[in-house]
């Protein structure tokens, strides 16, 4: 599968449910440098009555919209984002020739982890070596198969990001390029 990988093929990020139970050691930290109660509100839009519950809602689970996925398209590359975050995970699922741009303009916004970058004054390096940003599932599809996942996700109820491409790897550079 992995040699069907080219450059300009782009990366898709299906939206995670939370940290997917990474960082949590750094999360704890955090939440208590910062003494924040647990019981608050969170401070970012959630229908969550606390924070414990936004913290520890469950992982979520892709496999029947992507089992029905490929059946529709042809998927070059699929990463589940787990502990190593994106950084760590991405890059095991192209070839050792290529990178990924990532676009983090393009990645979910004013929620839980846009907070928890502000208060743990962590890089955006960090974050994404650590934990999945707010993308739990990541695919790539050829750049000409755009509009038929757009179609795809419209139909299904489901929300998806264009997060970054699939580039040619400079002998310099990383195999996860931020931008």
């Amino acid at each position: 599968m992995m040699d069907k990988i080219k450059p300009d093929d782009m990366l898709l990020g299906l939206p995670s449910s939370g940290f997917h139970s990474n960082g949590y050691s750094l999360i704890r930290k955090v939440i208590k440098e910062q003494n924040i109660s647990l019981n608050d509100k969170p401070p970012f839009e959630t229908n969550d009555k606390n924070l414990a519950v936004t913290l520890l809602r469950p992982t979520k689970l892709y496999y029947n919209l992507i089992a029905k996925l490929i059946k529709f398209i042809n998927v070059k590359g699929i990463a589940h984002i787990t502990g190593g975050g994106l950084i760590g995970n991405l890059p095991r699922v192209i070839p050792k020739k290529l990178s990924i741009k990532l676009n983090l303009k393009n990645f979910p916004k004013d929620n839980l982890f846009t907070w928890f970058k502000k208060i743990s004054k962590l890089s955006d390096h960090e974050m994404l070596s650590t934990f999945n940003c707010g993308i739990g599932m990541a695919i790539i599809i050829s750049k000409k198969d755009l509009k038929k996942i757009k179609k795809f996700f419209e139909n299904n109820k489901e929300e998806f990001f264009v997060i970054g491409q699939i580039v040619k790897k400079v002998k310099s550079e990383e195999r996860c390029i931020i931008s």
